[in-house]
């Protein structure tokens, strides 16, 4: 969802990304996409690894453009897989650094929005019957650049507007503040503390090619392929825009993940 920082924050999301703009060393942001991610504790495989890029402006331009800033904020889950940022873009070269970060409580992390990053499988969770808990994140891209302003954005599309709320969609009326509730948040105290993250180096593994003629060649089917398995960025970035910019047949656009 997109929020145009300029305006008074209407919910606990927008109020709580003024309340964190003063963390983001820029001072030219224009507007936030966020979004929430939920998965259990010690029972997920993590996320793929991924860039943070604008669907909609890629599809139009043909060019791949990301956030100033992406940031991970922690609100539930202790314990839980740590997110990995790497010093690599879509146009470098394999990353030689990265960097481990693991959910505090209330944490908040800041990384250049060009940079590959992804979730690292949770270690498994306690005993058996032990009670499920969430990993629980609000993912914040910051933006210098006005994306929305110059096509139309749909519901639940990117950086899309908040839905009404209705008998149908009443979630949004959880993200509800008052003008009263929005003053007492920005002017609550607050004493932000740093904490480490563990540098890792090398962060690739080379594999040696398997002899091809041994055995077939997996082929999978083009609907499915998400890419999971790539031979460096430059395919991922062939791909990417491949997949945001092409009209297949029958009218409907294929969409990347």
């Amino acid at each position: 969802f997109w929020y145009d920082v300029s305006c008074p924050p209407t919910n606990a999301v927008e109020s709580l990304i003024q309340r964190l703009m003063p963390l983001i060393s820029q001072n030219d942001i224009v507007g936030a996409e966020w979004w929430v991610h939920t998965r259990l504790s010690g029972r997920n495989l993590g996320h793929q690894l991924h860039f943070d890029t604008e669907e909609e402006t890629t599809r139009r331009t043909g060019h791949i453009v990301h956030p100033v800033i992406s940031s991970v904020c922690y609100l539930v889950g202790l314990g839980a897989g740590a997110t990995f940022v790497l010093d690599q873009t879509v146009d470098g070269p394999p990353a030689q650094r990265g960097w481990l970060a693991r959910p505090v409580p209330n944490g908040f992390l800041t990384f250049p929005g060009d940079r590959l990053h992804g979730v690292m499988p949770a270690r498994p969770s306690g005993a058996v019957g032990a009670p499920a808990t969430q990993r629980l994140t609000l993912m914040i891209g910051w933006w210098n650049v006005d994306v929305v302003a110059n096509a139309p954005r749909r519901l639940l599309g990117p950086c899309g507007p908040l839905p009404h709320c209705t008998r149908q969609c009443s979630w949004p009326s959880t993200l509800a503040c008052t003008p009263e509730e929005v003053i007492r948040c920005q002017q609550e105290a607050y004493d932000p503390k740093p904490h480490d993250v563990q540098e890792v180096s090398p962060v690739w593994e080379h594999v040696p090619q398997a002899n091809v003629k041994a055995t077939p060649e997996l082929v999978v089917s083009q609907n499915i392929d998400q890419r999971f398995f790539i031979q460096g960025t430059k395919k991922f970035k062939e791909w990417l825009l491949e997949s945001y910019t092409e009209e297949p047949k029958g009218g409907k656009r294929r969409r990347a993940c």
